[in-house]
């Protein structure tokens, strides 16, 4: 499974909504408040489906992205396993 599938699978994907500084639109995913482009976080975080939280923190060691938080609540509501 690729990370795109992976992402349209656990959350609900909008079409076209994200516009890029350019004004390309974009797919973006939603959790809670959160929205974010489909093609932006996988170039972030990589192309295969995420594994653990801590693979996806691996990615971004020092949190400079922001992202472990969202990641710690994946966790919690039993979307990805911590480990």
């Amino acid at each position: 499974m690729t990370m795109e599938q992976w992402i349209r699978s656990h959350f609900v994907v909008t079409s076209d909504g994200w516009s890029t500084i350019s004004g390309q639109a974009e797919d973006a995913f939603m959790f809670g408040t959160i929205k974010a482009p489909v093609p932006w976080f996988v170039s972030r975080f990589g192309p295969e489906a995420p594994v653990s939280a801590a693979s996806l923190k691996a990615k971004d060691p020092e949190d400079r992205l922001g992202w472990h938080k969202h990641f710690d609540a994946w966790v919690e509501q039993r979307i990805l396993p911590a480990e």
